[in-house]
């Protein structure tokens, strides 16, 4: 099972580790609003959400898993 972290100076995903992200739109979650991501910096220095070819901002309220791989 996933462990869903809120995002603060003591909780945050480890560097470069790509890890899954809820996002809320209008007041909801919904699991369309779901990516995987690292944690970094956009092109302005600001703290974001890097899925290789977009940013996403951070928010108070986002929530990020460790993604677990099955086990063959």
């Amino acid at each position: 099972m996933m462990k869903w972290n809120g995002l603060s100076s003591h909780c945050k995903p480890k560097k470069d580790e790509c890890v899954l992200v809820s996002f809320v739109c209008s007041g909801k979650r919904f699991p369309d609003a779901c990516c995987m991501a690292i944690l970094g910096e956009d092109y302005g220095g600001n703290a974001a959400w890097d899925t290789g070819s977009q940013f996403y901002p951070v928010h108070n309220t986002d929530r990020w898993a460790y993604i677990e791989l099955p086990e063959d």
